[in-house]
């Protein structure tokens, strides 16, 4: 049996953990990202089960049929993204000789246009109104579901930076918190506003569970390790449905774009909006903020205490008394 004869052979969980483990070892990409990957791939490949097709035989007929099956489910802006992340497997998959020729070379990633995805949003009145409300809910998860909420709210963060938030990123003596961005590698260090620092701290106290050697900041009600996204999820889409808001994806994502929104109508620049959100691109910021690019070449030099005013208290008292900090 001949090397391309034996690889086409090849389970397909071995297949998309061979492809997952490239993704991550040969391309930097991140494990969440590669899983993600690896999961869209595994899909094309269940499709092509369900059409009695093998993958080794896989024409471009069957990748026309797979987005011509599924693109009516998603938007044009995932259409693209999907295209070019299945063209990358197809051609991962030649290289292995799983298939005989590079069936993906035909698929024709759509045009996006410019701001043409806007983001969805609700307005921050809804968001301080679903925060107040939330910081009267003292049970267990009401205290920690609180306590995610704030930091979403206050530093547009992603829900995956939440999940991965550590007892030791909050550093009550310098009044800081610590970020580890989820995209493009970068962490931030960021002054530790009263009203989040208050709500963190009554999670610590009152309901996160304390004999756990577990570092993580936020952790499962139940049982005592980290949070998941779907934990975060579920914190914003109950906060929100309990204050009547409506937008197409009631999502951490939502809070993000919402707090982008907010900075822009309130008078901070771009650069101020790009640096709190961890973009690398202030393309990326304008469309966040639905901004005109032309506006991009009107930015100031960063300045933090504008953003976010520190707290005239001290927290020296408060780290005494929290047995936590490594």
């Amino acid at each position: 049996m001949s090397e391309r004869q034996l690889n086409a052979s090849l389970p397909r969980a071995a297949m998309i953990e061979s492809y997952r483990r490239w993704l991550v070892d040969a391309r930097g990409l991140r494990e969440s990202t590669g899983k993600c990957r690896a999961r869209m791939a595994l899909r094309f490949l269940e499709f092509l089960d369900s059409r009695a097709t093998a993958l080794a035989g896989a024409s471009p007929t069957d990748v026309d049929a797979f987005f011509a099956e599924n693109a009516c489910r998603w938007k044009r802006l995932s259409v693209r993204t999907i295209s070019g992340q299945l063209r990358d497997f197809l051609s991962y998959a030649a290289q292995e000789h799983w298939c005989s020729k590079h069936p993906g070379m035909s698929i024709i990633s759509p045009r996006i246009y410019r701001h043409e995805g806007l983001p969805y949003f609700v307005p921050w009145c809804k968001v301080t109104e679903m925060l107040r409300a939330t910081a009267k809910d003292a049970s267990r998860r009401g205290l920690r579901a609180h306590a995610i909420l704030m930091v979403l709210a206050t530093y547009g963060v992603r829900s995956s930076e939440v999940v991965r938030m550590k007892l030791k990123d909050i550093d009550w003596r310098k009044e800081t918190i610590f970020f580890d961005r989820s995209k493009g590698g970068r962490s931030q260090t960021l002054p530790l506003a009263p009203s989040v620092g208050d709500a963190i701290l009554r999670y610590i106290r009152y309901a996160r569970p304390n004999e756990t050697s577990s570092s993580s900041l936020f952790l499962k009600e139940r049982v005592a390790h980290g949070i998941s996204q779907h934990d975060v999820y579920d914190s914003v889409r109950e906060g929100l449905d309990g204050v009547g808001a409506r937008a197409v994806h009631l999502g951490p994502h939502c809070i993000r774009h919402s707090f982008a929104t907010h900075l822009v109508n309130s008078g901070s620049s771009l650069k101020e909006v790009s640096e709190m959100l961890g973009h690398r691109s202030l393309r990326s910021t304008a469309v966040y903020a639905k901004i005109d690019l032309v506006s991009l070449r009107e930015v100031s030099d960063l300045n933090w205490g504008a953003v976010l005013s520190k707290s005239q208290n001290s927290w020296t008292n408060t780290w005494h008394s929290v047995k936590l900090l490594a």
